[in-house]
Order: structure tokens, then C-alpha cells, then sequence
């Protein structure tokens, strides 16, 4: 009967002890940490990889998404600037992203993500839309 006790109660005690089980908070939580990082990384290089840019005559278009795919259609004429940006892991990548503000009321900024470093796409852009703006006949009048 004593020894019965005595397994009983190892029993109850190793139920509680977490020193050397995996199932301890402290030990777990790294590994999805981990996990969750991989997946976000595996997930922003499958939409970089799925996100195309087309520039067209009179339409600059962004196919973009994963599961689901949006289509923006943003009008040339009504571009009015550019901001380039460069982070650190973009640096490392040769990469850019070019900022397109526009007086378009769906789409007033769009981010060109994943351009090459060395790809001039703002020249580029900046003619078709003076192009476009001339042959629509539109002006910008500006204050100084």
C-alpha cells in the first residue's frame, strides 16, 4: 500500500513540473515566435513576388494580393509627385519604393514596392504624365 502512495504521489508531482518538459511557456514561446516570423517573411516575398506594375499611355496599373488580387488604375494626367524611399533591408536588396501622390480620388498615393534601385521609373513616369497632361489640355496653375 505504501508503495502505491508513493507512485500516487510522483505522479501529482511530475504533473506540475515543467523543468525539463516542452510544454513550459519559457521554452515554447521562442519556437513560435520563430515560426511566425518565417511565415511573415515567406508571406511579404510571395506578395513582392505576385505584385506587377504596368505603365501604360494613360494608366499606370498595380496588380497586387496573394489570395485574393486587387487591381488599382491610377490615371497618368492626374499625378501631381514622387517620393522615393529606401530601407535598410531594401538597401541590402538593391531595392526602392517609389511613392505616386495623385489628385485621384480612389487612389491618391500608390506605392510602387520592390522597384530596382538603379531603374529610373520617376523620369519615366513624369514624361508620360506631362504627355498625357498636355494632350488632355491641363494646366497647373500654381501661387508663389
Amino acid at each position: 500500500m505504501r508503495h502505491r502512495r508513493e507512485n500516487s504521489h510522483r505522479k501529482r508531482n511530475n504533473k506540475h513540473t515543467f523543468a525539463d518538459d516542452d510544454r513550459c511557456p519559457h521554452r515554447t514561446f521562442p519556437k513560435y515566435r520563430a515560426a511566425t516570423a518565417r511565415r511573415t517573411v515567406l508571406y511579404r516575398f510571395i506578395y513582392l513576388r505576385r505584385t506587377r506594375y504596368h505603365i501604360g499611355s494613360e494608366q499606370l496599373i498595380s496588380r497586387h494580393g496573394v489570395l485574393s488580387r486587387k487591381t488599382d488604375y491610377m490615371e497618368q494626367y492626374r499625378i501631381v509627385d514622387f517620393v522615393e524611399h529606401q530601407s535598410l533591408m531594401q538597401q541590402l536588396c538593391g531595392l526602392k519604393t517609389v511613392r505616386i501622390l495623385s489628385m485621384d480620388r480612389n487612389t491618391p498615393r500608390l506605392d510602387l514596392v520592390g522597384i530596382r534601385h538603379n531603374f529610373d521609373v520617376v523620369t519615366l513616369i513624369r514624361e508620360r504624365v506631362e504627355y498625357n497632361k498636355r494632350k488632355k489640355g491641363i494646366y497647373e496653375i500654381t501661387n508663389h
